[in-house]
């Protein structure tokens, strides 16, 4: 069972064979059968569901290459009055204006299962081993993605597969920047700086039914305690595509993550445009058998994707909180 339990990119050498193989395996259809979508067992990521709120309720979609891009719209326009005689002449140069096209690179990571045959018998008379192994192997995926969209790869990078290495995809710190509050000193949160992100988001083009909030969990408790000493009533609710009921402020969810700052006066409230923040998954998490090597069953779980962040102004950060 050695080396089992770490997840992350691995050796710069092992992601690049295994990036290029999977990137000829795509444009192979026989090459991918063995090539399992474990996303698709419903069992497999109930329980990872909870932890990870911004991989669950961001929309997901497979990009037609490993690198995603979208087009950008300069301009705002509008239509003009004109004359029936001079329609076609008066403004004819009013069209669209497109910038360079926006585009993020999908990035590799992956997770070895290696489990053992004496571990596999030891375990058949009270528990299934493999799927075990398969539940925490999905669990750890979905987590470092989540860590992922919200640190991303700061400039001093670490190489141990984590969130900070530099093989890793950009999160919201680095994607976010025209709407950021930071005040200073470190501020205790208040409704009127809430208010504000979530007008500079409206402001910008977003719908605040597409907004939602993640922060920790004493963050979101303050929240809940501003509005009731405002209001005299407890925070509204909202049903998540998680399967699981969370506060909302002004009708926008407030969600919980484990990987938000927690320490007073660093931490963080997220404020995201679910309709221009996605996610491109160049491969959903899935599962490639290995074959065996001396007594043990490996496979490997790997995910490839990033996060495309395509009207960051539509987004919100506000920071030093104490």
């Amino acid at each position: 069972m050695s080396g089992f339990g770490k997840f992350g990119f691995g050796s710069g050498m092992d992601n690049a064979k295994l990036s290029k193989m999977l990137l000829q395996a795509k444009q192979i259809s026989s090459d991918i059968t063995n090539i399992i979508p474990v996303s698709l067992d419903s069992e497999l990521n109930k329980p990872a569901k909870k932890k990870t709120p911004i991989y669950e309720e961001l929309t997901k979609f497979e990009p037609p290459e490993s690198t995603y891009k979208w087009g950008i719209e300069n301009a705002d326009n509008f239509g003009k009055f004109v004359n029936e005689s001079n329609a076609a002449s008066r403004f004819a140069a009013q069209k669209g204006t497109y910038a360079t096209p926006g585009s993020v690179d999908t990035t590799l990571m992956s997770y070895v299962l290696n489990i053992g045959m004496i571990a596999q018998k030891n375990a058949s008379g009270f528990m299934n081993l493999v799927r075990e192994e398969q539940q925490k192997g999905i669990e750890s995926m979905r987590k470092g993605i989540e860590r992922c969209l919200i640190t991303g790869h700061p400039a001093t990078a670490a190489s141990d597969g984590s969130a900070g290495d530099s093989l890793a995809f950009q999160g919201l710190d680095d994607l976010v920047t025209t709407n950021v509050d930071v005040p200073t000193s470190a501020e205790a949160i208040s409704l009127d700086k809430l208010d504000a992100q979530i007008d500079a988001c409206i402001s910008n083009g977003a719908v605040r039914s597409d907004l939602m909030m993640v922060t920790d969990t004493y963050t979101h408790t303050k929240i809940g305690s501003l509005f009731y000493n405002l209001m005299n009533a407890p925070l509204s609710t909202y049903q998540a595509d998680a399967g699981i009921e969370v506060d909302s402020y002004r009708r926008v969810p407030i969600f919980d993550c484990d990987y938000c700052p927690t320490t007073s006066g660093v931490r963080k409230l997220y404020i995201i445009d679910k309709n221009s923040t996605k996610i491109p998954e160049f491969w959903p998490i899935s599962q490639l058998d290995l074959g065996r090597t001396e007594l043990s069953d490996d496979s490997i779980m790997f995910w490839m994707g990033a996060l495309a962040v395509k009207e960051e102004t539509r987004n919100a950060i506000i920071t030093k909180v104490v």
